[in-house]
Order: C-alpha cells, then sequence, then structure tokens
C-alpha cells in the first residue's frame, strides 16, 4: 500500500471535520494524529507494548 503525504494526510482531516471547527479543535485533532502516528511507527519497530502489559499496568493503577 502506497504511503500518502503528511499533506494529503492534513486535507483527509480537515474535510472530516465539521465547518464550525475552531482553532484549538483543529490543534487537538493534529496533535492526536500525529501522536497516534508516532505510536505505529514505534509498535512497528517493536518499541511498543503488548496488551497484556498494558492490562498489567492499568490493574496496577485501579
Amino acid at each position: 500500500m502506497a504511503e500518502i503525504s503528511v499533506k494529503e494526510e492534513a486535507r483527509r482531516l480537515i474535510e472530516q471535520l465539521p465547518d464550525d471547527v475552531s482553532w484549538a479543535d483543529l490543534a487537538h485533532v493534529v496533535a492526536m494524529h500525529e501522536r497516534l502516528a508516532r505510536a505505529r511507527l514505534a509498535s512497528a519497530a517493536g518499541r511498543g507494548i503488548g496488551s497484556e502489559e498494558l492490562l498489567n499496568r492499568i490493574e496496577r493503577l485501579g
């Protein structure tokens, strides 16, 4: 599958937002998208944690 450019991805994100979106909302969406992209890259590189470890960490919090 071909990778799309950041510019094209930004266009797609903006098109999905409502017409009355604020600058703050847009900034939040872009930031979240960038965090998810970094997380996907880290996971693909084997730098993530497995679901079992995640569940263990959640149990320790609560």
